[in-house]
Order: C-alpha cells, then structure tokens, then sequence
C-alpha cells in the first residue's frame, strides 16, 4: 500500500504536528515521516516556499516552521543526543494520559490542562522509545558571490527583493544576534552574507555529515534565545519542558544564540550543485554549444589583463588558474591538479590601492564562491587565524567547540592572497603560525585541524592566488612576473552579454573529462628526452621531470578553457608557448631565499624583505 501524500500547504502552516500525528496516529518511523516530507518538497516550485535562513533574519522566520537552510558543516565534534521519542502527559482534570511525541523539537510546549508524567522505566525507557539526533554546527556557506545569491533569486529559490534583503541583513548588527563565543565559529564574521548560523540537528541513522562538506537542509525552525548580560540562558519552565538528558557541548548557554533547525531532511551539495548555471550540466553544454568559445576565451582573456596593465601572458594564466580543479590524488597524496598561481611585480598599495581590490572584484563576478585575504601584522598577529582549532585558548575559558579558521572554505573557492599589503614589522607566534599554516595550505592542499592531542588534516580543494611585488615567500610552482604594457589599459570588466557563457564555461570544464590519447603520451615522452639532451648540448637548464609535469598541467588547463576534453596538438603546442614565456621571465627573478626544515616566508619572519612582499 502506497503511503498517503502530503499536504504541502499544511506542512508549511505546522510541520511539527503534521509530523507528530504521522509518529504517534498512524505509527510511522521516524525515517517514513523524513521520506515523505521528502516526497511532498520533491519539486523545485515547493521547495522553493519554504522560507530560506539565507535569506532572512532569525527573527524574520516562524518559531515552529519550516525554513531551508544552504550551509557548510563547520563542527561535528559534537556527542550524539540521546533523548526519549515520547512522553506521557496527564489532564489534571479528568486523569486522562496522552502520548505525547519527542522527536524534531527539544523542547515540548505545555498544554493547557496536562502535565507531565515522570518516565517510567518500563515504558519510556524501553528499546523502541530511546532515540538519538545528531548535532553539527553549519554556518552560511563562505564567501558565496553576490550574483550567485542574485541567480538563485531569479531561479526562485530566494524568494524575497534581493534589495531589501541586503539592506535588512546589513543592518542586522551580528553580534545583536550572536553570542560573542559563536562569532569565533564564523569563518569570514565580517562578511555581510555569511554570517547565518544554526545548529542543525539530524535524527534517525547518523548522517555521517563531514566537516566542510555542503548540505541543503530543510527542517522545522527553533528560534534563538537572546543572551543576557551576564551570559547565562535562563530557561523559562512555564513555557516549555525539556526532556533530554544533562546537556552536552552543543547545549551550552551561549549556543542557544543561534537558531536550531531540526532536520526533516537534507542532501549533499557538489560544487556543481553549488553553482546555479551549471547544476543542470545538459544546459550549461548546450549554453556552450551556442556560443563560440575560442571567441568567449579571447574576450575574457582580453578583459582580464586590463586588470593585469595589459599583460596578455598573465591574464591567460590566470584564466587557466580559475579552471583549475584538484582530478586526483597520487599515492604519494600529491593533488594532481592543484595550481597554485603567483603573480609577482605587482604595483605596491602605495603606488595603486586599487589593484588587487578591482582585480578581486573582477575575478568575484566570475566565481561562485572568493574570498580575498590582505596580508598585513596586526591581521596576521591578533584578528585571525587561518586554520581551525578543537579547545583554542580563550580568555573566557569557554569551551565552544572547533573554532572556525579563514581557510575553513569549501572546495571550489577562489581564495586571493594579497602579499603586497604585509609591512615591515615583527610576527610574533600567532603570526608565524599562520604563515606557516597558509604555506602548508599553498603546498599540500590540506587543511590543518589543531585538536587538543595533536593535528589532523583534510583535503581541501581551494583555487588560490598570491599577489605579490617581489617572487611570493610561497612555495607557489607556477611565477609569472607581470610585465606592464605601454599603453596602460583601463580596467573593462566583462560585458554582461557574454558573462553568463563566460562562468558557464568556468563552472562546467573543470567537472568534464579529460584524456590523453595513448600514441600522444608516447610522443610527449619522445619530445621531453628530446628537450633535455637539447638543453644539455646548449648549456641551458635542463627540463626536469617537475617542468613536464608542470606543462602537461597547463596543457590540461588549456584543453579546459578551449572547451574541448581531450589533449591534441595545438593544445600542447599552446601549452609549451606559455611555459616557454613564463620561464624566461621567472628565471630574471632573484632566486627565493630558504632556511633548513622552514616553509619560505617564515625563516625570517620579523622583517619581510622586497622580495618577500
């Protein structure tokens, strides 16, 4: 017998009795009432009424209702819940007991007339009436780019006037919502739209959700409890009971100052599923099969380097940069295709404060997700840490869980690294640190976790660029020192009627596949022998096994932004013209400066030299 449909409108009205009356009327388990919510928002149209924590503030959402929320999985430290699915009520009046149901909520609004029961070990405690939800702390996802937000507006997934809701979260002062301790779990606390937060809890079978992974949760909304003065949450019992077991990490005071959302259900977000002009991957190849794509490529190329004071060479790299995407791991865990870009001789913030701003800017309307970090001491000593940390020292001795970090981001994001702005001046240990953090980052592709026993880390998938005056003090492989036109172009950022294709064409080609033909790696193999007994009898440099690696890198990247999935001739051609370019310009830098067993940059960390900045 098929289960009976939903009724959408009645589950947007009172999802926690609709819930309750399936668990205790008609004896559903938990995961049938979590499928057929499932069942009843299956469509993108009634998906789309229920009011999103994205896009409103707490206070703008229906204690009790429906609310879907888009987020990155900050912490999962926390212990499992265990609580009890029902408990029985009992009228003072005429003696009746009620069942009452437990699950999707903490707390069980009084009923005029009724009064709880104590559980009884024999019914309340049996097998089938002890459950377990699953609390995991999720924040907005980091740096998300205005015309993303705008798509899915238009998409109408964000149901409100783009405007208004800018100016209404704007003027939301964060910490009026959010206890201090919570700010230091917001990866980017200053960025306007990524400052959403809420403790998301699961029920039924662990969901096994993992740190910085994306879901899309829809569930009912538990509104927060502002924070007194003196921190502590008082909790009013007139109003409501509370039937769970003492309270664990994720019930500590201060977290009551963010909303909770109890899960009905969820799913796991992909990078392109983050990206709303390529999710439906049949449309986004058809966009690209309409439009011209060596022609969409020169244009873009064209209108990045008026950004770049007219270095053609540059602008391409840093197109190919931003199709950049991590394929594999090798056994070793090097991440193949993972390309970080430095691009040095960049002007000081003295002589163009705007450089790297309209430059960030320009790249933010391309990408779904950038965020730009401006080097600087008192930054890098006392506003920030770049990694995440279990138990980081507080002054309040709160123990708030994992503290977020400025690179806790999720993979695909484009990350800025602004190294012209770092004075001279001393690091002092948190300083270090986070340049030694960042510069593992840049190397290994792996987050740092700081835990109370030790570190452990987890691939990441960022897309990062360094700019800098002198070489970047990174262990960034691929240089290309910026070479300024004569004719000193004025920054022109893409047209709009070519920009859709143009992040189509960045969304889509990372995700597609990519092969060598086989009698083409035969012939690489030939050529770079070739190359190097040619370097040998000139005297030059001769091409390592790093310098291969590094061109068929590039050459990937170029069969990427020409839109094609496998490596041909002109592509590999293309790809050795740029690295012959780019090499003679890096090999007139000065060589980068190391000190034994120290990533470059923190050997001499009190003082940064030109060439370091």
């Amino acid at each position: 017998m098929s289960e009976p449909f939903l009724d959408v409108e009645e589950c947007l009205k009172n999802p926690l009795a609709v819930a309750h009356l399936l668990l205790t009327d008609r004896s559903k388990s938990v995961q049938d009432v979590q499928k057929m919510f499932e069942e009843a928002f299956k469509s993108p149209e009634d998906l789309a009424k229920i009011p999103s924590l994205n896009d409103r503030p707490p206070h703008g959402l229906l204690d009790g209702g429906l609310v879907r929320f888009r987020c990155m999985i900050q912490d999962n430290s926390f212990n499992a819940q265990d609580y009890l699915m029902s408990i029985s009520m009992k009228n003072v009046t005429t003696g009746e007991e009620i069942q009452v149901s437990t699950v999707f909520c903490d707390d069980v609004a009084e009923r005029p007339g009724f009064v709880p029961l104590e559980p009884t070990l024999a019914v309340h405690f049996s097998p089938s009436n002890l459950g377990e939800k699953y609390p995991v702390f999720c924040v907005a996802i980091p740096g998300e780019t205005q015309w993303v937000r705008q798509k899915l507006h238009v998409n109408g997934e964000h149901r409100y006037d783009d405007g208004a809701l800018s100016a209404s979260m704007n003027n939301l002062s964060v910490s009026s919502v959010l206890d201090l301790p919570i700010l230091a779990k917001l990866p980017l606390p200053h960025h306007p739209h990524s400052t959403a937060a809420a403790m998301v809890k699961t029920y039924g079978a662990d969901g096994q959700l993992q740190l910085n992974e994306v879901i899309e949760v829809i569930g009912i909304f538990e509104q927060p409890t502002p924070a007194s003065q003196d921190d502590e949450v008082e909790t009013n019992m007139g109003q409501c009971n509370e039937f769970s077991l003492p309270p664990d990490g994720a019930e500590q005071p201060f977290f009551s100052t963010v909303p909770k959302v109890h899960a009905l259900f969820h799913k796991r977000l992909s990078v392109r599923d983050m990206h709303p002009l390529v999710r439906d991957s049949q449309l986004a190849k058809e966009l690209l099969r309409k439009s011209d794509v060596m022609s969409l490529r020169s244009a873009v190329i064209h209108h990045l380097s008026t950004y770049l004071m007219g270095d053609h060479l540059a602008a391409e790299y840093l197109f190919l940069h931003l199709l950049s995407r991590i394929q594999h791991r090798a056994v070793d865990e090097t991440p193949v295709g993972f390309f970080p870009l430095n691009i040095c001789g960049c002007p000081s913030t003295a002589a163009q404060p705007e450089f790297a701003p309209s430059l960030a800017h320009l790249i933010s309307n391309l990408v779904p997700r950038f965020h730009k970090i401006s080097l600087g001491l008192k930054k890098l000593n006392e506003e920030t840490w770049m990694v995440p940390a279990q138990g980081r020292e507080r002054s309040d001795n709160l123990d708030i869980g994992v503290s977020a970090g400025e690179l806790q981001l999720t993979d695909g994001t484009h990350v800025l690294v602004e190294e012209m702005t770092l004075e001279d001046g001393v690091l002092n240990e948190r300083g270090v640190q986070n340049i030694a953090h960042l510069s593992d980052i840049i190397q290994t592709a792996k987050l740092p976790y700081i835990i109370r026993f030790g570190e452990m880390s987890r691939n990441i998938d960022l897309a990062i660029l360094v700019l800098s005056q002198g070489r970047c003090m990174f262990p960034v492989e691929c240089v290309v020192p910026l070479i300024a036109s004569g004719d000193a172009p004025v920054p022109t950022p893409v047209p709009e009627d070519i920009i859709d294709a143009a992040r189509t064409l960045l969304g889509l080609m990372p995700g597609e596949p990519y092969s060598v033909p086989e009698e083409f790696v035969n012939d690489i193999g030939k050529e770079f022998a070739a190359q190097r007994a040619a370097d040998h009898a000139a005297g030059r440099p001769i091409m390592s096994n790093a310098d291969l690696g590094r061109r068929l890198e590039v050459a990937r990247l170029v069969v990427r932004s020409f839109g094609r999935t496998e490596l041909d001739q002109e592509c590999w051609e293309h790809a050795g013209t740029l690295e012959a370019e780019r090499i003679q310009r890096e090999r007139k830098l000065p060589e980068r400066r190391k000190a034994a067993g120290k990533p470059p940059g923190v050997a001499a960390p009190t003082r940064p030299t030109e060439a370091g900045r």
